[in-house]
């Protein structure tokens, strides 16, 4: 029974999946919040998976992975928005597309940042959102962590549990083929030239977590995200 229903649980969503246009994006010049986001009318709203199928057929998305560079925002500095931003640039050239076509997801935008029950149940989804976008991104550039001072870059976010997670949940669902890399402005390099990041996600409860507790909630989500690899 637990099998069947972590399996059923990739083709659901426990909450709505969330886009932003990638001009509305760029116009913000910066990470905005959701419920910022959500005041301005700037997020497109998709509640069932059946709505997120048919949303994603016409509009190539983008799927934003990154690291928190801080407690309470994840890119102070604007960084990684900055190169979020440059690599859109470069996928709508690959895509033949404008950026009037693009959408995308990213967690400060398209997660629930104040109500914390509705917060768990958009990343219990994760995986889902992840292997649903056209294209997943993973934004590394090498930083400080505002809070701790940590050196924050490609290796740790190799490390993270829950990017681990966001990355497997895209591989199982598409492959490498859309998957791409970018550390410094100008350099979107394919995540197939790098074997390892591949072989890390695979280990998604060897990563680091915060807090422990949170592996036992992905279980069955690993579990039927395995399920598409058989498939």
């Amino acid at each position: 029974f637990r099998v069947r229903t972590a399996i059923a649980a990739v083709c659901t969503t426990r909450f709505s999946i969330v886009f932003m246009s990638l001009r509305a994006f760029k116009g913000e010049g910066g990470l905005i919040s959701h419920e910022a986001a959500r005041k301005k009318g700037l997020l497109h709203q998709c509640d069932t998976y059946e709505e997120v199928a048919a949303f994603i057929k016409h509009r190539p998305t983008i799927f934003f992975s990154h690291e928190w560079l801080a407690r309470d925002h994840p890119d102070p500095d604007g960084r990684q928005y900055r190169l979020m931003v440059d690599s859109s640039r470069h996928l709508c050239d690959l895509a033949g597309k404008t950026e009037d076509e693009f959408f995308v997801w990213v967690d400060y935008s398209s997660i629930p940042q104040k109500n914390t029950h509705m917060q768990r149940m958009s990343i219990s989804t994760l995986g889902v959102y992840a292997s649903l976008c056209s294209y997943f991104v993973v934004v590394a550039p090498e930083c400080q962590h505002s809070d701790t001072r940590a050196k924050c870059d490609a290796q740790s976010y190799r490390r993270r549990g829950w990017c681990r997670l966001e990355q497997w949940g895209h591989l199982t669902s598409s492959g490498t083929d859309k998957m791409f890399v970018i550390e410094s402005l100008g350099n979107l390099q394919p995540i197939s030239n790098h074997s390892a990041w591949v072989d890390d996600s695979i280990r998604v409860f060897e990563g680091d977590f915060t807090r422990d507790d949170d592996k036992w909630q992905l279980v069955d989500v690993v579990l039927g995200l395995w399920s598409q690899t058989l498939v």
